[in-house]
């Protein structure tokens, strides 16, 4: 779309559910007829200005753990119009907002049914997106009435699990082919008309209708996987990406077939998010400054960077920024950056550095010497267990105060990833589909956003979980699922926990804990997160569980979760959301995990008693197992709970 044709607004904190490759639908006209619907620009259209080193830049976000994670530079927020307190060359209102691109190019005159290549119709006016008819709008003005037809995108798209994206293609439907006798499919020429004929609102009452040869066709069964569409092979295109002319759809090869959607399906994007939470020491003022500075830790601990050269650069930045800094806290800066240095270079994971944080403070905070703590980022206070509680847990954390660094780094069509650089396998040919690009050429940044929240932590109670783990029916039942799993995968993926009883128990937990608290806490489901701390690994073993809400506001800072950590609220809580699991109302067929396909992951859960929004759990709602809180129906093995 052309840079004069400012849509509208949309929050910050959810640009990365409307990354780069997303559509999304805008009304423009306060009667709702002058809809405009739009495919989210790449990367390459974000901040173009922008200095892309992150020197000085105010929408730059360092996290240290997750950068090294990503092994990238660091993170960028989503732009934000008269957001940049910076100014570079050629600045301007156009280089500081979100871009997007009009998808689907077929619109759609409501009156008429006339359907055509959006360059077609005509413009309202210069630097206004909206298309109108122009027949149907002169009838009106006949009529004595002033207000115009606006078109409308056509509700139908084609995309495929490698994440293409593509207009649907309304000559093939008609035609079956693309030549048919003297009618030939021109590019952006062709005209259609879509009908609704009799009664039937359905597919079947709807016409398509081409204008130059009269041939027509219903749309019944174009979901059908019989339908000729699905013999179609992809185009490989990708709207959202723009090759070097800025105006033809960048292309790549692909071998998979078609699959149609409505153009608001719910699985037309799903997107791929890495997180890490800002915690001590990681949140030490010396190390703010240097991310304040625009500079890297990694790119000061170089082997042909001295100490003195490493306090110039620091020198040097700062006064840029009108920063004076003294001796003193030059050299006290050198000595964390080295330090830091240090500590980032240990193999450690991020949930198990952040589990040492919930349980074990001194182990982490003893490696600095000095390290000031900032309270606005990260706030805990350790509750004492209830004794009804004490033979379960053996930690209950009150989280006042948390931030997480959200980042996008990548999106899936149809089907699900593994995680953020595992794609699903492809069970007929053997092969990975592909993770969705956010850009033609992979950058050193992602985009993100930081995010307040609140929580609550518990720990499970190690030995007690070690012993009842052991239930032979309880390993048999971890291992269907592990190996249905992993048989689904062409790789090992490095991060990815065995799915064991220790699995099925703490994710089950978090679950019910989540469906629980919702009751009681002020937020709903959707609004709360989980974040599991699983291993068996005998070096990082862990049992946690952080459950939290987290906003770009103050809505996640409000304490209505946390307060729920206070032990007297918390052990009822505890309690219910246990005893809450025992019967479900799909039973007995759920507890005998009598499941669909698309449950495959899971045991005894179902959408009656487990499986939450899939905004709240980590894991897609898999490795779920009703029976580990309350026990199997044959009474092989108990619940880890005796109450």
């Amino acid at each position: 779309m052309s840079r004069n044709n400012k849509l509208s607004e949309i929050r910050r904190s959810r640009v990365l559910d409307y990354g780069p490759g997303s559509i999304i639908d805008f009304t423009i006209d306060t009667t709702g007829s002058g809809s405009v619907s739009v495919v989210s620009a790449g990367l390459e259209y974000w901040n173009l200005s922008t200095n892309t080193e992150f020197a000085f830049d105010k929408q730059t976000i360092h996290e240290d753990r997750l950068k090294k994670k990503l092994q990238v530079q660091g993170f960028r927020l989503p732009p934000i119009n008269g957001d940049s307190e910076w100014k570079f060359k050629n600045d301007s209102e156009a280089h500081r907002t979100l871009w997007g691109f009009r998808f689907p190019r077929y619109l759609i005159c409501p009156n008429c049914r006339t359907l055509k290549w959006y360059t077609q119709w005509e413009n309202l006016k210069y630097g206004d997106p909206q298309k109108i008819c122009s027949s149907c709008s002169e009838e009106e003005r006949k009529k004595g009435r002033t207000n115009k037809i606006f078109v409308v995108p056509s509700r139908f798209v084609v995309a495929c699990k490698n994440g293409h994206l593509s207009d649907f293609p309304w000559f093939y439907w008609v035609h079956g082919k693309y030549e048919d006798g003297e009618c030939k499919y021109v590019f952006n020429k062709n005209i259609f008309k879509l009908l609704q004929t009799g009664k039937d609102m359905g597919l079947s009452g709807l016409i398509l209708k081409c204008m130059n040869c009269g041939k027509d066709r219903p749309m019944e069964g174009i979901f059908s996987e019989k339908s000729s569409l699905h013999a179609l092979k992809c185009t490989g295109q990708m709207p959202w990406i723009k090759q070097s002319d800025g105006i033809k759809d960048f292309i790549e090869k692909c071998d998979l077939h078609v699959d149609i959607r409505q153009r608001g399906a719910g699985d037309l994007y799903k997107p791929l998010h890495m997180s890490s939470l800002t915690i001590p020491p990681f949140d030490d003022k010396s190390l703010k400054l240097i991310n304040d500075l625009g500079l890297n830790v990694s790119d000061l601990v170089q082997p042909n960077i001295t100490d003195s050269d490493r306090v110039a650069i620091i020198r040097i930045s700062s006064k840029k920024l009108g920063k004076e800094l003294n001796e003193k806290e030059l050299k006290e800066i050198n000595e964390k950056v080295i330090e830091f240095d240090k500590f980032l270079k240990q193999e450690k994971s991020l949930h198990w550095e952040e589990y040492q944080r919930f349980t074990k403070e001194h182990e982490i905070t003893s490696v600095f010497k000095n390290y000031s703590r900032d309270l606005d980022k990260f706030e805990i206070r350790t509750q004492k267990i209830p004794k009804n509680l004490s033979k379960y847990l053996t930690k209950l954390v009150k989280v006042v105060r948390l931030r997480e660094t959200r980042a996008l780094v990548g999106f899936t069509r149809i089907v699900d990833a593994v995680d953020y650089k595992t794609p699903a396998k492809n069970n007929e040919t053997g092969k990975d589909y592909k993770i969705g690009l956010l850009e033609q050429k992979k950058s050193k940044w992602y985009p993100a956003i930081e995010v307040k929240g609140e929580g609550i932590f518990i720990s499970l109670n190690e030995k007690r979980l070690e012993e009842w783990s052991k239930n032979k029916h309880l390993v048999k039942r971890a291992e269907n699922i592990n190996k249905k799993f992993k048989s689904n995968l062409n790789k090992e993926v490095e991060d990815l926990a065995n799915i064991s009883p220790r699995y099925l128990l703490i994710h089950t937990l978090s679950h019910a804990l989540i469906t629980e608290l919702a009751k009681v806490c002020g937020y709903s489901e959707a609004s709360m997160r989980e974040r599991l701390y699983i291993s068996d690994k005998k070096k990082e073993k862990m049992s946690g569980i952080l459950i939290y809400t987290s906003s770009s506001d103050s809505e996640g800072t409000l304490g209505g979760l946390s307060r729920q950590a206070n032990p007297e609220r918390f052990e009822k809580i505890f309690i219910n959301a246990i005893r809450g699991k025992y019967n479900c109302s799909q039973d007995p067929h759920c507890i005998m995990g009598i499941k669909s396909a698309s449950e495959e992951y899971n045991e005894a859960a179902c959408h009656s008693c487990l499986l939450l929004p899939e905004t709240s759990c980590e894991k897609f709602n898999r490795f779920l197992d009703r029976a580990t809180i309350r026990g199997d129906i044959e009474n092989n093995f108990t619940s880890y709970f005796d109450f």
